[in-house]
């Protein structure tokens, strides 16, 4: 903190000016108009503080509509348990409630607690209409349990009874909107930039600002420093454009943009100017994708949550012919009322929703991991396997080419024009290996593939075919030029040189990791490539926390053996699973989840004339049982195994049908295989928190039910003991919120 008012002191500003708050991470800094956002973030950035901006500009500039005081309005406010009018009608229920039992107990001869305790059951709005609308869907909801107590109370001349049930389910109303809220607050922090207006450009270089709903793809829109990319957009114009990509790739440090690279919606420009030529509307922005996803999260329910949910459906009919029962036997309407409300399954309806919630809200807030609904939540925190893809997930997948030998099915052409040729091929395809082998040749692939000029030109491909997870081919110039790895060489029935295995053999004998590319013309292999890759710095440290909770990770590759077991070794992992097509995967999935057989390593099993992939690490043949799997990839042939897990887990860089088909996404960043292995243990830790929440609720509500039946709680104190047990439970479900997420440190 010291260093950052020091830093922004050298700006001219005062230590009144920077106030920083620890526990988010946050710097609010008051400035005059002649110190620009980009130079605060600039100066702090030389102190490699990671500075970002998250928001920029005065307060802010939108007004609120002056809404008039309607019917409708009326019905609103009354609804939104958050609104002014809410808060108000709970303070006088409050209020007139506690000067009801006072002046009934210094002064019952004024009966002035009378009209008080029917003004705190009259302001009860939220109990009346909820269970109005519970009778009106035929449903024996909590609130029509709770109302029949109230009428019954009245009926017992219990004014004082009535009035606790009426404040405490307003109370109870209130606690919870209050909690919704705040947890759906906490879950927008993480969606940086909600402008609703931005710059277009017209074709004739006009300038009109427009909201971001009506920009369309195709559209031109200016950016500056301290303003939100509004959409998903290519740079088209720029003049030293620097964008803060955290809120996407987790990278703290803003990013020098060139002309036509991609950027996505809620990224901050930290400096510079530029124009940006919309890719996207604004929901299928990545911004609005997010968005989405953290509504649908908020609104699902985990297996557990539907489970209660049934479970109070039969629960309630029985509570209410137990109380009745109760009420007959003993000839005592009030204990039958104190038996019905002591049973109410308000804590026991709770005791999922709200941990899963809290927990939803600290993954993304805290370790950038989206899980987009609770019953994802609840199979990460069951999850017993965890099957991982190689390239881009457990490597960087930053390839580089290291090496290239020319073979004799060359022929006479020289190795610069193979490789032009093998670079028109794989500019095609949206593989890592692909880009590395174009960017050999052309330098920029980003710009390539997009349709930028380059001082290379590439010739025609017609007739590109991929050959999944094996290679590609096409006709260039009326010759088939393909590229792929041995796996490709057999689907195509083109023979592996001598020469080949020599160059490989001498290869293999470094000791190095490494990825083999066969470039071929015709039925000739003309080329063989060296490409290697890196291991993620944090992947060994996450395979080892995943083993630590419970947790076995598989490599899953396509990859051909060598490197894949050099990757494996590297990080810990014992299953191998190589050169795999995309419905191998799925398979493999499918079989761990079902706990059928598994082949006996070194089998060989035949399917539509393609050799299976074998498991290696995996012993003799076994019967499993039946597994949670996971999945984590970011390429195109994860999409199958992804859909087939029990959790989908994809890389928020990697492919948008990755992304969509996942469950979980996991922010792109040099922490993100830790970070997915905390949220694993975090997810543990919820799973435990619920089941916690249902012993305490089962508890307290079966000690009330046998105390309210047996005569020993009053009406009063049974409506007290069902709000006690609530809040129990909403306290305890409230604690992810104050885990220490982030530092590998969750609360157990």
């Amino acid at each position: 903190m010291k260093l950052i008012t020091e830093t922004l002191a050298g700006l001219g500003l005062t230590k009144d000016a920077v106030k920083t708050t620890l526990a988010n991470k946050t710097t609010v800094v008051t400035h005059l108009a002649t110190v620009q956002p980009d130079q605060l973030a600039g100066a702090l950035n030389s102190k490699l503080l990671g500075a970002r901006i998250v928001q920029s500009g005065g307060a802010d500039g939108s007004e609120k509509e002056a809404t008039p005081w309607t019917l409708k309005r009326l019905q609103s406010d009354l609804v939104d348990t958050g609104s002014t009018l809410c808060r108000i009608l709970l303070i006088v229920q409050s209020v007139a409630f506690i000067g009801g039992v006072l002046s009934n107990y210094f002064l019952p001869e004024y009966g002035i607690g009378f009209p008080m305790f029917w003004l705190v059951v009259a302001l009860g709005h939220a109990l009346a209409r909820r269970a109005v609308m519970g009778a009106l869907a035929l449903r024996i909801s909590i609130h029509v349990l709770m109302f029949t107590v109230l009428v019954g109370a009245l009926c017992l001349n219990q004014l004082r009874e009535a009035a606790t049930v009426s404040l405490l389910v307003s109370g109870s109303e209130w606690l919870l909107g209050w909690v919704n809220n705040k947890v759906q607050e906490a879950m927008s922090k993480n969606l940086i930039g909600s402008a609703t207006h931005a710059t277009k450009i017209s074709k004739d270089g006009a300038q009109a600002v427009v909201a971001i709903a009506d920009l369309v793809p195709g559209d031109t829109v200016l950016v500056k420093s301290g303003e939100v990319i509004p959409v998903d957009g290519k740079i088209t114009k720029i003049s030293k454009l620097k964008i803060d990509e955290a809120s996407v790739t987790g990278e703290a440090m803003p990013v020098e943009k060139a002309k036509d690279s991609l950027v996505s919606s809620g990224t901050v420009v930290v400096s510079g100017v530029g124009e940006i030529e919309c890719t996207a509307t604004v929901e299928n922005s990545f911004q609005g994708r997010m968005r989405k996803a953290v509504d649908d999260a908020k609104n699902s329910q985990s297996r557990t949550a539907e489970i209660v949910d049934q479970i109070a459906a039969w629960y309630t009919p029985c509570v209410v012919v137990v109380s009745l029962v109760v009420a007959f036997y003993t000839a005592n309407v009030e204990r039958g009322l104190a038996t019905l409300v002591a049973a109410c399954p308000c804590a026991l309806v709770a005791a999922a929703p709200v941990p899963q919630s809290c927990t939803l809200t600290s993954l993304l807030t805290h370790l950038q991991v989206l899980v987009k609904n609770a019953g994802a939540l609840e199979n990460l925190g069951k999850m017993t396997t965890l099957a991982v893809d190689k390239t881009g997930t457990l490597t960087q997948g930053n390839f580089e080419l290291t090496d290239s030998v020319m073979l004799s099915g060359a022929g006479d052409i020289p190795k610069d024009e193979l490789l032009r040729k093998l670079a028109a091929i794989e500019a095609n395809d949206p593989h890592p290996l692909a880009n590395c082998l174009v960017s050999a040749y052309v330098g920029c692939v980003a710009s390539y593939q997009a349709g930028g000029s380059t001082s290379t030109t590439l010739p025609r491909v017609t007739k590109f075919t991929r050959v999944e997870s094996a290679g590609v081919y096409g006709l260039i110039d009326s010759q088939m030029v393909g590229a792929g790895s041995a796996t490709f060489l057999d689907a195509m029935a083109i023979d592996l040189p001598d020469e080949a295995e020599a160059i490989l053999k001498a290869w293999e004998s470094t000791g190095d990791s490494f990825t083999v590319v066969y470039m071929t013309l015709e039925e000739d292999v003309a080329m063989i490539l060296r490409l290697e890759d890196t291991v993620r710095p944090d992947a060994c440290e996450a395979v080892n926390m995943l083993r630590g909770v419970g947790v076995e990770a598989a490599l899953l590759t396509g990859d051909v053996q060598r490197p894949a077991e050099s990757v494996a070794k590297a990080v810990g992992i014992t299953t191998i699973c190589s050169s795999l097509k995309p419905w191998h995967k799925e398979e493999w999935v499918r079989t761990r989840q079902h706990g059928a057989q598994e082949p006996k390593e070194n089998a060989d099993v035949l399917e539509a004339g393609l050799q299976k992939p074998l498991l290696a690490g995996s012993g003799d043949s076994t019967k499993r049982s039946r597994e949670v799997v996971g999945m984590l990839g970011d390429g195109l042939n994860d999409g199958p195994a992804l859909a087939a897990a029990d959790v989908g887990i994809a890389i928020s860089a990697g492919l948008q049908l990755t992304v969509d088909a996942a469950d979980i996404v996991v922010n792109q960043g040099d922490t993100m295989l830790t970070s997915l292995a905390e949220a694993v243990a975090v997810a543990q830790s919820c799973h435990s928190l619920v089941l916690q929440n249902l012993v305490l609720a089962g508890c307290m509500k079966g000690a009330a039910i046998i105390l309210a039946a047996t005569g020993h709680l009053g009406l009063g104190s049974g409506v007290l003991s069902d709000t006690g047990a609530f809040l129990v439970v909403l306290s305890n479900g409230l604690r992810p919120l104050r885990w220490k997420v982030g530092q590998q440190q969750a609360e157990e």
